[in-house]
Parts: structure tokens; sequence; C-alpha cells
């Protein structure tokens, strides 16, 4: 019988614990109705896996409706964590999933007092509490990320509001396109390792205000930092510059000149400008991202001619006037322009003059 149980030892042998195998375990209340009538109260307080557990196969329902507050699972490669196996976990706060385990819908579903997340950057929150937004505790305040993830999903934690903290190892280098989009308690992020981030990655996390950034950034898309406290608060700051890539112009100047130091101008940098009206690429420039330019009603003229070949990225001026915009370019690299496979779709630009 599972009548009663407080306390579980699993033993290191066991490899697979089945279906429903210790689920509603508790004692039986309102016995004076017929059985299928009477509510379980959980009685399951402690599970006890040790690290050398052969753990690989947790069944469906294996555990739901139980008092466990923590769980600790085994570094298993390809532990499978079935559909709702932890399910209403009811005092659980803590929840740790380590990298090459393998999760389906809804494990913890119902356990609405987790705080606390550690689990690899391939999982997703969503799928861990269901699938919805709204299934998701508002007590969730921390994510840490395992080490040994490279990269963040696109969208992996978009829509978390209730996140204030989220640890980033630093085997991680890429994060993908809204990754974290809509993180609105997200405070502070050390991105010291990451070397790409994703187009609109941290858009409207409106209290976004410390960010620790490394020296190998290459690559930053359109709006990554939208709508955020960090950005606001530059606002005074007429070139908002990290690591040689332009996020922002906050200036109303029709003719601009950026610094020596930016190589690359990133999407959403002059978005919305209607004042600048010619931009002279700094000598060091070679890339020019999507977005970049995006509405930029009155932009007639961006001048290269200082710069060698520079990288123009597939719908950079699509929202531009092409019939009066001019792009002058260095002579001595016109041929390269014209070797771009995307030629045909800005040479009635290029030297207008």
């Amino acid at each position: 019988t599972k009548t009663s149980i407080t306390s579980l030892s699993l033993p290191d042998s066991v490899e697979y614990i089945g279906d429903y195998a210790f689920a509603f375990v508790g004692t039986a209340a309102n016995k004076l109705l017929a059985p299928e009538n009477w509510v379980i109260r959980p009685t399951l307080e402690s599970l006890s896996i040790n690290s050398a557990s052969s753990l690989m196969h947790i069944g469906k329902y294996a555990f739901a409706d139980n008092l466990i507050s923590n769980i600790d699972l085994p570094s298993n490669d390809g532990l499978l964590l079935d559909e709702y196996c932890f399910q209403n976990s009811a005092n659980l706060t803590t929840f740790s999933v380590a990298n090459g385990s393998l999760i389906t819908q809804g494990v913890i579903y119902g356990s609405n007092k987790v705080s606390e997340l550690e689990l690899p950057s391939d999982i997703s929150v969503l799928t861990l509490f269901g699938g919805y937004v709204s299934y998701i505790p508002t007590t969730l305040e921390k994510i840490t990320i395992t080490d040994g993830s490279t990269s963040i999903n696109d969208n992996m934690f978009a829509g978390l509001g209730m996140v204030k903290e989220i640890i980033i190892p630093s085997s991680v280098t890429k994060v993908g396109n809204h990754s974290f989009y809509g993180c609105r308690s997200l405070e502070k992020l050390d991105l010291t390792s990451v070397t790409s981030i994703g187009a609109a990655a941290f858009q409207g996390c409106t209290n976004l205000d410390e960010i620790t950034f490394g020296s190998s950034i290459n690559n930053i898309g359109n709006k990554a930092f939208e709508a955020t406290l960090y950005l606001n608060k530059k606002e005074e700051q007429e070139f908002v510059i990290i690591d040689g890539i332009l996020i922002k112009y906050n200036g109303n100047d029709k003719e601009v000149t950026l610094p020596s130091g930016v190589t690359c101008v990133a999407g959403g940098a002059f978005a919305g400008n209607h004042n600048v009206e010619k931009i002279i690429l700094s000598s060091n420039t070679n890339m020019l991202c999507n977005g970049a330019f995006d509405s930029c009603g009155s932009l007639l003229e961006i001048d290269s001619s200082y710069n060698g070949l520079v990288e123009i990225e597939l719908e950079i001026f699509d929202t531009l006037d092409t019939s009066k915009f001019n792009f002058v370019v260095n002579k001595s690299y016109i041929n390269s322009y014209k070797d771009d496979i995307y030629w045909s779709l800005y040479e009635d630009c290029i030297n207008r003059k």
C-alpha cells in the first residue's frame, strides 16, 4: 500500500519508476463516503535519489500530488522525465535538471510555490509547467542555467515577467532572438562570455538596469535592448556603443559622423530618427545591420567613402526612399560590391551623385 508514506529513498539499482507508481500517496479523508469520493491528503514529504543512481526514466504521474519541497535528480545523460511526473508538488520550492535530461509536458505542473529553477538552456520553463505562461507561478524569481550550456534558444525565457534573476554561465556564447523578451522584473545580467545577441533579445525588460559585457561581442541584433532601463538611462548619451557596436544614436543632428571606434551599426541604432539626413561612417565601420535605419524618413545619404568594403545585410535599405537615397562607397571597392549576391537590390543607390 502507498497510504501514509512520508519519505522515500530510492535504491541506486532502480532504472525505471512506472506510471502512477507513487501518485496520490496519502491518507484518505471522508471515509464515510464511498471510496470513489474519498479525498486523498498527500503525505509524501521527502524523496531521496543518490547521485550514483541508475535511474533513467520517471513515468507519467509517477509522483503526482505530493508534499516534497526539494527535488534533486541524478545527472544521468538521457534521463527521461515523463508527462506530469511531479504534478502538484504542493511544497516544491526548488527544482534542478541536469544537462542531457529529457523533458516532456507539465513535469511540475501545478507546483505553485516554486521559486528557483536550475536547468539547461534547451529546456523550456513553459514546458515544465504545462505550456502556458499563466501556469508558471508568480513565486518563480530565479533561474540558473546549468554550466555547459552554450546557447540560449530563440524565445526561451520570453514573457517570464515574474523572474528577477537569471544566472548565465561562462559557457554560453550566444543569446537568441527574443530570448528574454518581456522579462520585466529582470534587474541585472552578466553577459561577459556572450559574443552574439539576437534581435529583441532583451526588449521590454523594463527593469533591466545593470548589464556586464565582455570584450568579444561581434553581433547585437535589431532592438536587442529596446525599452530597457539600461538603454533609457543613456538617453543623454549621444552614441551608445558596446564593444565597437553602435546600438543607439540619441542625437538630433542632420549630419552625423560616427566615432572612430564604431565598427558596426546594429539594428535599431537610428530607427525612427526623422532628423538625420546624412551619416558619415567611421573609417573602421565594416557592418550595417538590418533595421539600423528603419523609418528614418529624412535620411538621404550614407557616406562610406573613407572605408574599405562595408558588409550590408539584406533588408538594410527597405524602409528608405531608394529613389533618392545615395550610398557613397569607396570606388576602389566597387567591384567587390558588384560581387555581392544582393547587389541587384541596392545597386541603384550606389554612388548616385
